[in-house]
């Protein structure tokens, strides 16, 4: 490629470009093939591999996809509320937005690099994001001028570190570690990122498959992961270098490749193209295209998409242009950039970094550090404190004196001199006067100001803030139901640590006007702690303490994403705290899951949670207690009706049923649950028992003691249930303690709960759910949520009926249902076959359901996955459907089959279908089969077999595996003529049907010829 000339004179109507076409191939992350050597490295191919890499991160997590395209909806539709405004240049803002950027430079040789490439490279982000260049602009192909694009994105250089201290914004170091598009491996696990929700960071590394670079698209990642950035091989990064290769050598692949970072597609919208014309960037700016374009063509460049003139917009940075030929945005992608800047989670906290204001030390600079008394979010039993802080001289020179002054919610400051000697960057604690503080939480301030005398050279780190909580002691029992209009409501604080996103009050409650509310699906960052306190409660003499609380919340479906709720006890003012309920995710949702903002419960969302504290944590006769979110960036909390009071005597419930489980094998068994004394007596008796399917009660009295807040566990006998769906109802009653007896409090004595038996059948199963009883008799349904779940519908596949399961409309997502087939005996068999027939769709969003079949030998406790299938593996239409989808048609059907033969010695076994809901579009499921096969002794012993030898019409030459090697099957009369014969070339079927109806009765010999003569056969057969 050494002889490519790059033009250097353009006009502004038309080009004459002569170069060679080179392929690139991209989706959401630039990746092109080089060698070390920069000549060979010019002269390669480039790779398609963007869908590859991205499809890698949405292997190791799958949900990580749905996250991804909520954060795309998101900024699509913010894009879309700025296209409504009057003008597009009026509608984007005109504040500059300034991006540090630190630089990390990790070869062999680090110093190849020179801070005068990486600062060339910084100029050419500038030039191209800000299109300061009136020359660039002219050399725009004319009809395309008119859309040129100027954002007011703009890149600096660090000039200072994550912890304030002076950067110049590039890092070295010297490591042999050496990537490719096979990598696992993140250059942040050797070189750590910068805080990537302050600084776009740039990894600069050596590829050896000639990869030039990639960075990830917004919402690919929680906020703050390490991954975000740009990471570019060092012979394309920059210009003005000799190693650079010769057609990305002006610095313009991170000018592409930053493109992704700010959310732009390719104007194609990714893989190769589509000559369907069906692929979009979104920008209504650039021309439709069907595929890349290459090089420096010659203009207008035409295609399907676009195949009259102007044509496609080949000099867009977002297209593959040669670096000298990329030359513009488009106002539109300049717009999409900047909502994603100031929108998308992982990106809008670069507007507040610090990270491109210069530090420059003063002579005179005093600053507060820290505050560390009192406690952030500490509480305090006492209306006074004296606050201590952390005082740091920052100036070159000694500092001697200087000006602390204390505020306190914003009133007059009160004032202390201190006097000593701190060298530059020395650091003192310092004890301040008592402050009083009011009722509920207090902010506190502290600055200084005046180091040695004279004013502070840098009044950016004078001040500290924090809060601090004070509520007078309250009597047990304490209620909150949240309905005063104050908050936070009297004897209450919340504690904000992050001084973010925080417990509010909000409406609806629980069959009421006001509840507690966080704000979780909005909190970008991750483990954010946020409390909402009670005043100190004096417990003296209690031996026990009742803390309960409605809830509703429903957990956002992706790992990782699982906010926490917690409730704590402390009995020492704060110092410890006991961890006294822990829930998340699943365990923490009351009404199943959802990818949308959980804005308004239902009646129905609601469940009470109830917590016992007891034992040495009431010893000191006062407790505060708080109940403590973790944010995950998951989905929104509520809490109402909370309650701190004396446990009632004789509270007696049922915790958890442990036996039957979900599925049961066989007809017999034994209930077994959890009851616990939720009361502050001592138990000495009580009755427990069970109701099957709402039928006459088993109840049993146990002379057992339960202490104040125990749990014990309580088995009953065996019991005999037919197969088939069941419900078990297990209840408390009439406990006994020294204060009486009778429950006092009913709502919690009683737990139902599904179960199934599944019947059992020999091979072969066959199953058309014609039947209108379902499930079928001898099936079994597991429907843990106790939801929306398999049932039967009318439209089956060549028949009136099949298997149905509603995800269209299931109200949480992530939920699996089974439909579990009888249990299957068989003999020791050859084979095993399972056919199914299945009907899918997507839905409006595209989400994706997932189908699987399970086996099991141990009645379920663990499952292999013989079948799995979701989205477009799995449909079995053309296209999304926006309504609710019923097949309508045979061809909307497809028949699955599944081979089971590592089970065919392994009689019996337990077959599932499980759909894991995610609110895609249905799936119907006819004419389930399951079949084993036995193959003839004499066909295994010796590898082939004519059946029948007596026949009348014909007969059939097996064999146990393809014959690859028999080359003609001939039929002989006794006469010696050849009646019947066919020719092979390593393409005979297993099986083989001969027919020689029109033949006269009599003896035939059968002559099998196979690629060596000693492997011929003959046998002979009778026509009747």
């Amino acid at each position: 490629m050494s002889n490519i000339v790059h033009p250097t004179n353009y006009t502004s109507t038309d080009y004459s470009y002569n170069l060679p076409v080179l392929k690139k191939y991209s989706l959401f992350i630039l990746v092109f093939v080089s060698l070390i050597n920069a000549t060979v490295f010019a002269q390669q191919k480039k790779k398609c591999v963007t869908d590859e890499k991205m499809q890698a991160v949405f292997n190791a997590d799958p949900q990580l996809k749905m996250r991804y395209q909520q954060t795309q909806r998101m900024l699509d539709e913010k894009v879309k509320a700025h296209l409504l405004q009057a003008t597009l240049r009026t509608a984007r803002t005109n504040a500059i937005i300034n991006i540090p950027v630190v630089i990390h430079i990790m070869t062999s040789n680090p110093t190849q690099v020179t801070d005068a490439i990486a600062q060339r490279q910084l100029d050419t982000l500038n030039k191209y994001y800000g299109a300061q260049s009136a020359t660039d602009s002219l050399r725009v192909y004319t009809p395309f001028q008119t859309t040129y694009g100027r954002s007011q994105i703009r890149f600096c250089l660090a000039q200072r570190t994550p912890s304030g201290g002076a950067s110049t914004g590039i890092n070295r170091r010297t490591t042999n570690q050496t990537y490719s598009l096979g990598s696992s491996a993140h250059p942040s696990s050797i070189v750590t990122a910068w805080n990537t929700q302050q600084y776009l960071n740039i990894w600069v590394v050596n590829f050896t498959d000639g990869t030039l670079g990639y960075s990830y698209f917004p919402g690919t990642f929680p906020p703050g992961d390490q991954r975000y950035g740009f990471v570019v091989d060092y012979r394309a990064f920059g210009s003005g270098a000799a190693y650079l290769d010769a057609s990305y050598n002006q610095g313009k692949t991170a000018v592409h490749e930053i493109g992704h970072y700010f959310n732009l597609q390719h104007p194609w919208g990714g893989g190769s193209g589509s000559s369907s014309c069906t692929g979009t960037d979104n920008c209504t700016d650039t021309p439709p295209t069907e595929a890349p374009t290459f090089g420096c063509p010659n203009a207008p460049v035409l295609n399907t998409c676009s195949p009259t003139a102007p044509g496609v917009m080949w000099q867009n940075h977002m297209d593959y242009g040669d670096d000298a030929c990329m030359l513009l945005f488009t106002v539109e992608q300049c717009l999409r950039m900047e909502v994603a800047v100031n929108t998308s989670p992982d990106r809008n906290t670069l507007l507040t970094s610090p990270g491109c204001q210069p530090y420059v030390p003063s002579p005179n600079d005093a600053g507060i550090d820290a505050i560390t008394q009192p406690t952030s979010g500490g509480i305090n039993c006492t209306g006074t404190v004296s606050p201590v802080v952390t005082l740091h001289n920052y100036g070159t020179l000694p500092l001697t004196s200087a000006v602390i002054s204390t505020t306190v919610n914003g009133l007059a400051p009160i004032n202390f001199i201190w006097v000593g000697n701190l060298a530059f960057g020395a650091t003192v604690n310092v004890t301040l006067p008592l402050i009083n503080l009011t009722t509920g939480n207090n902010t506190i301030v502290v600055s200084t100001s005046l180091p040695n005398g004279v004013p502070d050279g840098d009044a950016g780190n004078n001040s500290a803030s924090t809060f601090a909580s004070y509520q007078p002691p309250v009597a047990l029992a304490v209620t909150e139901d949240f309905e005063s209009g104050v908050f936070p409501p009297g004897r209450w604080s919340v504690i904000n640590y992050d001084s973010d996103f925080t417990w509010q009050s909000t409406s609806p409650g629980k069959a009421s006007n006001g509840a507690l509310f966080i704000n979780n699906y909005d909190d970008s960052a991750s483990n954010n702690i946020d409390d909402f306190r009670s005043a100190p409660v004096n417990t003296g003499g209690v031996p026990a303490m009742l803390i309960n609380f409605d809830l509703a919340h429903k957990n956002y479906p992706l790992t990782g994403y699982e906010d926490t709720l917690s409730v704590l006890v402390s009995g020492n003012c704060g110092v410890t705290w006991q961890t006294v309920y822990k829930k998340w995710g699943a365990a923490l949702a009351t009404a199943g899951s959802a990818n949308d903002s959980y804005l308004s419960p239902a009646s129905t969302d609601w469940r009470m949670e109830s917590i016992n504290v007891s034992g040495a944590i009431l010893a000191s006769g006062q407790v505060v207690v708080a109940f403590r979110n973790t944010s995950r960036y998951g989905n929104n909390i509520f809490i109402d009706n909370i309650n701190l009071l004396v446990p009632s005597p004789r509270d007696i419930k049922v915790n958890s049923i442990l036996a039957p489980s979900s599925l049961v094998c066989g007809n017999n068994i034994t209930p077994q649950l959890t009851v616990k004394n939720e009361s502050g007596d001592i138990i000495s008796s009580f009755k427990v028992g069970y109701r099957l399917d709402g039928g006459a009660a088993a109840i049993q009295t146990f002379n057992q003691t339960i202490g104040a807040n125990e749990t014990i566990t309580v088995n009953f006998g065996v019991v005999n249930v037919p197969a088939g769906n069941h419900t078990i109802t297990m209840f408390t009653a009439d406990p006994v303690s020294v204060s009486g007896s009778g429950d006092v409090n009913a709502s919690n004595d009683s737990v139902t709960k599904s179960f199934s038996i599944p019947g059992t059948v020999t091979a072969p199963l066959s199953e058309n759910f014609t039947v209108p009883t379902f499930s079928p008799d001898k099936w079994a349904i597991i429907n843990d949520d106790g939801g929306i779940t398999w049932r039967r519908n009318i439209n089956g596949r060549g028949n009136p009926g099949s298997a149905f399961l509603n995800t269209f409309n299931y109200p949480s997502i992530g939920q699996k249902d089974l439909l579990v087939l009888p249990e299957i005996s068989f003999p020791a068999s050859d084979s095993l076959i399972m056919t199914f027939d299945v009907a899918a769709s997507l839905g409006p969003l595209g989400d994706e359901d997932t189908l699987q079949v399970l086996v099991t030998k141990d009645c379920g406790n663990s499952f292999t996955t013989v079948y799995k299938k979701w989205g477009d593996e799995l449909v079995t239409t053309s296209a999304p459907q926006n309504s609710e989808y019923f097949p309508q048609s045979s061809a909307q059907w497809r028949q699955e089959r599944i081979d089971l033969s590592a089970y065919a010695n392994k009689s019996p076994i337990l077959l599932a279908l499980q759909v894991t809901n995610n609110n895609s579009n249905n799936i119907f499921i006819d004419n389930v089969n399951v079949t084993n096969v036995i193959l003839p002794p004499a066909l295994k012993q010796q590898g082939f077999l004519v059946v029948p030898t007596s026949f009348s019409s014909g007969f059939t030459v097996l064999h146990l595996v393809q014959p690859t090697v028999l080359r003609y099957v001939h039929v002989f009369n006794t006469a010696g003529q050849l009646v019947w014969s066919r020719q092979y070339n390593s393409d005979a079927d297993k099986l083989i049907q001969v027919d020689l109806s029109s033949k006269a009765a009599g003896m035939y010999f059968v002559k099998l010829g196979y690629e060596q003569d000693k492997m011929n056969r003959t046998v002979k057969v009778m026509k009747r």
